[in-house]
């Protein structure tokens, strides 16, 4: 029973944080596939016991979204989806010094969120999918949200069955739950994300991005 398992994964914590301590997290969650279940709410308890402080990304995105939207409104006009524009503008006013994206032209002509949101169409099976790092997929319509998601990293696929915003929520508490860095170019990126679930301080990058929206 869930009831059960989220006891038994609540006991087991400790263990699962000398895995993150000593590098080898993935390795061990490939042979304990529980992970995967009930749309992430293993991420989130890892998450939450990692970060006992942080504040509720529902609570907290909703007006930024609205002040990022009102601000930018030249930016990313194709996209119909409010809350898939707010996290590509978001991406693209928090670039990372000294780190470039490979193809950006291309990328910003077709996915602004080449790498960390992935649109693939509905047929396509997400076990398909084995990107290096931590990546958002979402079966449907591109750039449009879906209620069928999944977190894929190399041979894990953590299906999400929830609407796109709840799934990307789960995806950055994916990054401290695993004990992962995410990819240089968007470093300013999750640290921005961060801050809205107050686990972490904005950069001068994110501060002048959140100043400019006041």
């Amino acid at each position: 029973m869930k009831s059960r398992v989220l006891e038994l994964w609540g006991n087991t914590f400790s263990i699962r944080q000398q895995h993150r301590q000593q590098g080898n997290f993935y390795d061990f969650i490939m042979d304990f596939p529980v992970f995967t279940a009930f749309d992430g709410e293993m991420v989130t308890h890892d998450f939450e016991k990692l970060k006992p402080d942080a504040e509720s990304f529902a609570s907290s995105w909703p007006t930024l979204e609205a002040k990022i939207l009102d601000r930018h409104k030249e930016c990313f006009k194709e996209v119909k989806t409010d809350f898939v524009r707010a996290v590509a503008i978001t991406r693209q006013k928090n670039p990372s010094r000294g780190s470039k994206r490979t193809n950006q032209d291309e990328t910003s002509r077709k996915n602004p969120l080449k790498g960390i949101i992935e649109w693939i169409e509905a047929e396509d099976n997400f076990t398909a999918q084995h990107p290096l790092l931590p990546t958002l997929y979402v079966r449907g319509l591109f750039l449009e949200d879906s209620s069928d998601c999944a977190i894929c990293w190399n041979n894990l696929t953590i299906p999400i069955i929830k609407d796109l915003k709840n799934a990307f929520e789960v995806f950055i508490k994916c990054f401290y739950a695993f004990n992962v860095a995410p990819a240089p170019s968007d470093k300013q990126f999750f640290l921005f994300f961060g801050s809205v679930l107050g686990v972490e301080t904005l950069s001068t990058t994110g501060t002048k991005f959140m100043h400019a929206l006041s």
